[in-house]
């Protein structure tokens, strides 16, 4: 039985009047991946700061190898109980080299580490080497991508002797190929232990051996990784029934050909799908190839044109936008919202588009009665991203487009958020328009698209029918084409 190297006892934590975390309890074992599962609203905002020693507890008990912890000064208590926390804010100095970063704030170090680059650099290439990262200890930090950076750090704790260390919801904007990158990581470290926070379903909690659910500041329930589904862990964080998965929602293509992608250039591999009326096709962006869409679909310099609308070719978003084409790009959601301008003035406002003024106003009453009905009072007064993305989604509508791509809408969104605008999305389609959805939220996308495209090793794509084809397969597919070791999903638990 491996030992038990941390245990909490019945948390409380407080702010004022609102409580926060109510008799929380948990345990973590050396070796053990465990994920901390819940929404914004559970407490999990609170549960980093507990866990590393930031924030005390109004109520409850610590053990640290059973011994009875008091969290003080988190400097101190990291370095006493070698408990680290790496979080979005826990950044490189971008114009320091990675070694240089490895030697930054260290606990205990001979004064010749700092004035000898030679030996620092040595000693950090051997953590990089062991980690398996194809990294330069002498490059800059700045050339590090986000997941890259979190690897690095990763490796620094451990330098310094770390024997747990806390995911704090790094991983919003991960591909499937950083995923796959820190499991990778984490199954090497098998002597030390992996405290993952995340609001959401994704390939770390699919691959834990728990997973601990919060819910409105209380433990909703534990998962273990052989009962483990996506459908179930949604429904402990939102404490709705599991639907039936393949889902009920998905629609069926019609006859007509809306959109048309001929050879579009993605990477060193060439894109070519057909989105037909009434349909959601899938893409699964395993490594954010699509993060340029745009520029990929109208290149500069190309003799013939990679995209059709309603069969007409189109070499330019005008174009395509005059023959019934709408675009999404939930990277620039927070600059598509005009703040100045009333709901329906932004509902309005379609960048590129000419024809709106001549919509007649039963139709333009009609779409903003259906964009309202979809919002929540809530949203309403608060206004925050999933307002701001609801109100691109409906704004489409007014240019009548007969086909719309959308690219990463949910990167940030909670489940319950998520899920409300992919609702928004099935409604669309669902009035005979088609959809190309880019995602990386494989779970969702399974559930809402009819057919979905994923890359291979080969930089070739692969077409699943999701009537016939599992969930699990679809994972399955997907992670193998990350990672040349393993055979199966399963190969990742410790």
């Amino acid at each position: 039985m491996k030992k038990e190297i941390l245990r909490f006892e019945d948390i409380t934590y407080k702010r004022g009047t609102s409580l926060y975390l109510k008799k929380v309890s948990l345990s973590l074992y050396e070796g053990e991946l465990l994920s901390i599962m819940g929404l914004s609203n559970s407490g999990i905002d609170i549960f980093p700061g507990i866990l590393s020693g930031e924030t005390a507890p109004d109520e409850g008990r610590l053990y640290i190898d059973g011994q009875p912890a008091v969290p003080g000064s988190i400097t101190r208590f990291q370095q006493d109980h070698h408990i680290y926390c790496l979080n979005s804010s826990c950044t490189l100095f971008p114009k320091f080299t990675i070694a240089e970063n490895f030697a930054a704030i260290r606990k205990t170090t001979p004064s010749s580490f700092f004035v000898n680059r030679k030996k620092a650099g040595l000693h950090t290439q051997g953590y990089l080497d062991f980690a398996g990262l194809p990294l330069d200890a002498s490059a800059p930090a700045a050339c590090l991508s986000q997941s890259q950076s979190h690897l690095v750090q990763i490796m620094k704790f451990v330098s310094w002797g770390a024997r747990v260390i806390i995911l704090d919801r790094i991983a919003a904007l991960y591909s499937v190929h950083d995923f796959v990158a820190l499991l990778q990581l984490v199954r090497k470290l098998k002597h030390i232990s992996f405290i993952y926070i995340g609001t959401q379903p994704d390939l770390i909690a699919e691959l834990s051996d728990r997973i601990q659910v919060l819910r409105g500041g209380s433990t909703a329930g534990v998962l273990h990784h052989d009962v483990y589904s996506g459908n179930l862990l949604l429904s402990m964080m939102t404490k709705n029934q599991p639907h039936e998965t393949p889902g009920h929602v998905r629609l069926q293509p019609g006859g007509k050909a809306v959109l048309e992608l001929d050879r579009v250039p993605v990477g060193e591999a060439f894109l070519s799908a057909k989105v037909h009326d009434g349909e959601i096709l899938g893409i699964v962006d395993s490594n954010n190839s699509f993060s340029r869409l745009e520029q990929m679909l109208f290149p500069a310099r190309r003799a013939n044109a990679p995209l059709k609308v309603n069969g007409q070719p189109v070499s330019s978003l005008e174009k395509a936008v005059s023959h019934g084409l709408a675009f999404v790009n939930g990277a620039a959601v927070s600059s598509s919202y005009i703040g100045s301008f009333t709901l329906q003035e932004n509902l309005s406002f379609q960048l590129l588009n000419k024809s709106f003024r001549s919509v007649k106003k039963r139709i333009s009453d009609h779409i903003y009665d259906s964009c309202i009905q979809s919002f929540s009072s809530a949203e309403l007064d608060s206004r925050g991203q999933s307002f701001d993305l609801k109100t691109l989604l409906f704004r489409c509508l007014y240019a009548r487009p007969t086909a719309i791509i959308i690219n990463h809408i949910t990167a940030l969104l909670d489940p319950v958020q998520a899920g409300e605008i992919l609702s928004v999305v099935h409604k669309i389609a669902s009035d005979g328009i088609g959809i190309l959805l880019v995602t990386s939220d494989i779970f969702n996308c399974y559930n809402l698209c009819s057919r979905i495209l994923c890359p291979t090793r080969q930089m070739e794509f692969v077409e699943f029918d999701t009537s016939v084809t599992s969930y699990q397969e679809l994972l399955q597919f997907i992670y193998l084409q990350d990672s040349a070791e393993t055979s199966a999903p399963g190969a990742y638990l410790f």
